[in-house]
């Protein structure tokens, strides 16, 4: 390339192949904060499935589906790894961890419900 040119980066390539954020590496700033949303309202949904007992999984599954439908899979995997650490951490921090919560978390996998999508 010539000087004051750029050269396109795997990036900029992936960009330019779509507009629907399918195949790209970066999402604009309205499909994460609609990936956020969809993580956040999934996530309320549990929470208020723990409260109340309920069986979560298919109390749950419109927000599953549009948070799978929401993010990428790399997000998803992580929101949900971290998501499981936060909650495993305040069982510890109040001392409601017990042995086999603590074995658990050393051999620690993503929850199938959350793996697999919707079912």
């Amino acid at each position: 390339a010539k000087a004051g040119q750029s050269k396109a980066t795997p990036a900029t390539a992936a960009m330019a192949k779509s507009d629907s954020g399918v195949g790209r590496k970066l999402l604009l700033k309205s499909e994460r904060e609609k990936c956020w949303h969809a993580r956040d309202a999934y996530w309320a949904c549990l929470e208020s499935g723990r409260e109340s007992g309920t069986g979560k999984a298919n109390k749950c599954s419109k927000e599953l589906a549009e948070f799978h439908n929401a993010c990428p899979r790399q997000w998803i995997d992580h929101f949900v790894r971290k998501r499981e650490y936060d909650l495993f951490k305040e069982k510890i921090e109040k001392g409601e961890a017990s042995d086999k919560d603590i074995k658990s978390h050393m051999t620690f996998s993503i929850p199938k419900e959350a793996r697999s999508g919707p079912a």
